[in-house]
């Protein structure tokens, strides 16, 4: 069936429709790591299922709303070897698979995306006060796009692979030696390979078009500057200076496509999402936190990016202006007694805009463009340990808190309205 595409100003809904999405999620996971005469082993496996019941009133007076579930499964494991042939010689080898799957083909369970990896890393301590890391990774990537007659003569499931090596490299220069007040002071630089291909189903079948197509993988070369020093006790300062210049950026470029129309036949939405030739982006991530006394810590992080298109596409600046350019994060904790702290939260995250798509009905889809300005969020929580021990459990924790604490009204990073002022509990423990 082909998508029928929506564009509305207002929302998709009427407050009479009594929109709801409910969803029930599940994950088991498995962690498990040995000592060996090989090394220490780490082994890791995760499954999960997600399922969301969209559910309204189509028509006015209707007795039943009308329902239309969503289901989709998340499975892969990991297995890693460090081998520490010296102080200053340690290799680490492993293996990662990840596995995504849906109910989008006649209510069945697809698989939509696998991502198999090997990688290999070496750190070498060449003098006292510079240590290397040397890294390599071979990344295997597939996806499926739904087609079903949109893009003509193309199979109903698009089948795209792709797969690369990426070699990345990290140089540590500890500055203690060189002056008393360089002390606990290190600078680092990062060379690696940018690769990412276009596994976001926001990139492959947006809105329920086959875009995926036609996209190949961003590439490129990213250069890492930071700068650690412990200020005073544990607080400690991080300062990382990031410059990517990446190849065939994924933009979307639903604005200028000109092969939307049912009349592009074998190029349909060819140009709803693009590679842009290239793109430059300038990043800064602060972090300071640590203990102002025994009781009392705190945190604070800053970060910035800017991006710079360098070829001619229209697509290149008016979607790369539309990411936020500022956030902050910052907390204080305290102690106020042996096992209780208060904990006080903020974000700030700067102008942006965001693209709502949602489907609102089977092979209906609704999309609009929606402003989130600037917004300031509170959340404020008390934490209690019940036990700190036990043979079978330990660090069980209550946490009472209040998100939203002063109800600003924001958007979520799907566009939608941010949930209001929220009081909560949560319980914790480990096995």
């Amino acid at each position: 069936m082909i998508p029928v595409i929506r564009k509305w100003k207002a929302l998709p809904f009427a407050p009479w429709q009594s929109p709801n999405w409910n969803g029930i999620s599940y994950s088991y996971r498995f962690n498990y790591e040995q000592n060996s005469p090989a090394g220490r082993l780490s082994l890791g496996a995760y499954y999960s299922k997600d399922n969301r019941d969209r559910s309204y009133y189509a028509s006015a007076g209707d007795e039943y709303p009308s329902h239309m579930d969503t289901e989709w499964w998340q499975e892969g494991g990991k297995i890693q070897d460090e081998i520490t042939w010296s102080d200053n010689h340690i290799t680490t080898i492993g293996f990662d698979l990840a596995q995504l799957y849906d109910d989008g083909v006649e209510d069945e369970k697809t698989k939509r995306i696998e991502k198999k990896g090997g990688f290999l890393q070496h750190k070498w301590g060449i003098l006292p006060s510079l240590d290397a890391r040397l890294g390599l990774r071979y990344e295997d990537v597939g996806i499926t796009v739904t087609n079903f007659g949109v893009i003509t003569g193309r199979e109903d499931l698009i089948d795209r692979d792709w797969d690369e090596i990426i070699p990345k490299s990290f140089l540590t220069w500890k500055m203690d030696q060189m002056a008393s007040w360089l002390q606990d002071t290190s600078l680092s630089l990062g060379v690696s390979k940018i690769w990412r291909a276009p596994d976001y189903h926001g990139d492959y079948n947006p809105q329920g078009r086959p875009a995926g197509a036609w996209l190949e993988p961003e590439h490129g070369i990213g250069y890492d500057l930071v700068l650690n020093r412990r200020i005073w006790r544990d607080i400690g300062l991080k300062v990382n200076y990031a410059f990517y210049q990446i190849k065939d950026y994924i933009a979307s470029n639903s604005s200028y496509a000109k092969y939307s129309g049912a009349n592009a036949g074998s190029l349909r939405y060819s140009d709803y999402k693009i590679n842009l030739e290239e793109v430059y982006r300038h990043g800064v991530d602060l972090e300071l936190g640590g203990h102002l006394t025994d009781k009392f810590s705190f945190y604070l992080t800053y970060a910035w990016q800017k991006f710079d298109n360098q070829g001619d596409e229209p697509a290149g600046e008016t979607e790369l202006d539309n990411r936020a350019e500022h956030r902050v994060t910052a907390g204080l904790a305290y102690q106020l007694f042996e096992k209780t702290s208060l904990m006080l939260d903020y974000y700030y995250q700067s102008d942006e805009i965001t693209e709502i798509s949602e489907e609102i009905e089977e092979d209906v889809w609704y999309f609009t463009e929606e402003e989130n300005p600037a917004h300031h969020v509170f959340d404020f929580a008390v934490e209690q340990v019940l036990l700190q021990s036990d043979r079978q459990i330990r660090d069980v924790k209550l946490k009472l808190y209040v998100k939203n604490l002063f109800d600003e009204e924001y958007k979520n990073a799907s566009g939608y309205p941010a949930a209001d002022r929220t009081f909560g509990a949560a319980l914790s423990m480990k096995f």
